[in-house]
């Protein structure tokens, strides 16, 4: 609506954090909650001292405190370099908040670590670069050698073909690909 409006994903926070960004907006997507474990454990050394708001506990890794998030997705019209025109108009905004209050990592012979503050990120992304898988690839979950080609229309709208080879996969924390056609070709 052209009306200047104040991203602020701490505001969503249980316990609202100001965390300001400001953007033209319309929302699409606003999710908060809180987390604050229930379960007892035990200090580094094992003694009989409680440790409170456990969370997530296993043989050798205990986490404890609280934790508070929201996370936001709207629509913007950018202005990259305000000069007052928008630049990527429709453009996704995702704003990202965490605030944590005595947040603790226990490992035990390792490290014991305690930490509380909080943390703002926001993302935007192009209205519509037109990703569209040209060719079907199967169905299995990325592997080694799988080839996927795609068509994407990064600027004016005009469709570039790009294929892309999946190199190595280490499932589910990443993977290793190598563009064989378009602007990343090695």
């Amino acid at each position: 609506n052209g009306i200047r409006d104040t991203l602020d994903p701490g505001s969503e926070l249980p316990i609202a954090v100001a965390l300001p960004i400001d953007f033209n907006a319309g929302l699409q997507l606003r999710v908060s909650g809180s987390l604050t474990g229930n379960l007892a454990g035990t200090n580094l050394a094992g003694a009989a001292l409680p440790v409170n708001n456990v969370f997530f506990k296993t043989d050798t890794v205990q986490l404890n405190g609280s934790a508070q998030f929201a996370l936001t997705r709207q629509s913007v019209d950018v202005d990259t370099d305000g000069n007052g025109s928008n630049d990527l108009p429709g453009a996704t905004l995702d704003g990202l908040a965490l605030s944590v209050t005595d947040v603790g990592v226990v490992v035990p012979g390792v490290a014991e670590v305690t930490v509380s503050g909080a943390l703002a990120l926001a993302r935007i992304t192009p209205a519509d670069l037109g990703f569209e898988i040209r060719e079907p690839f199967d169905d299995n979950p990325a592997h080694a050698g799988q080839l996927i080609t795609y068509s994407v229309k990064p600027i004016l709208g005009i469709p570039l073909t790009w294929v892309t080879r999946i190199d190595d996969v280490q499932a589910p924390h990443r993977f290793v690909d190598t563009q064989l056609r378009g602007p990343y070709k090695r």
